[in-house]
């Protein structure tokens, strides 16, 4: 509709609130969730159908990842998450995260099967971002990151001069090293 695309939504039920004045139609689950991409995406919250698109409050849901954000827009073939939680792993509800991004931008291109995760340009100074990856105990200062989710591979890529790695296993007694890029295989955990 015009320079805006509604993705098809499989919605079972809800409770709508439309303010034609103010162009907002916002819609809520009751105990379920709303479909997306042929099922393959589960938003756990609130849309809002506006002229400028569709967007969602909540959390997506998928075999292969959590995206939790209050700044969540559908499109054709993909989703954007701005300060966003992402988990990444299957199996969450039983094991930890393969990765864990903390306030990070999200763009889930579900076509070509690939993930840019990037800090947010806009940050504020009490803001905290970081990548987890709690099987290997570290976190890193990297600040962009691509999840292809065919590969199962996590790519990384920043600046030797401020990009830390850092171990958060105690044993490890706060070992640091900079790195301007690194390669995270999620089957091997390494």
């Amino acid at each position: 509709v015009g320079q805006s695309y509604y993705t098809k939504v499989d919605i079972k039920n809800y409770s709508l609130k439309w303010q034609p004045k103010s162009d907002s139609m916002l819609i809520e689950t009751k105990g379920n969730s709303f479909d997306f991409y042929a099922a393959s995406s589960k938003l756990e919250g609130k849309l809002l159908v506006r002229q400028t698109g569709l967007f969602g409050f909540g959390k997506v849901k998928r075999q292969d990842s959590e995206t939790e954000s209050n700044n969540i827009k559908f499109g054709k073939e993909a989703f954007t998450a701005d300060m966003a939680t992402l988990s990444v792993g299957n199996n969450l509800k039983v094991s930890k995260p393969a990765l864990l991004g903390n306030k990070m931008n999200v763009s889930f291109n579900l076509a070509t099967g690939l993930v840019s995760i990037k800090t947010p340009t806009n940050l504020k100074l009490d803001d905290s971002t970081s990548l987890y990856f709690p099987y290997t105990a570290y976190k890193t200062s990297i600040n962009s990151a691509e999840w292809d989710i065919n590969k199962k591979i996590i790519t990384m890529k920043g600046d030797v001069k401020n990009t830390t790695f850092t171990s958060i296993e105690p044993s490890q007694e706060g070992l640091s090293f900079n790195g301007s890029e690194a390669l995270y295989e999620i089957d091997k955990q390494s």
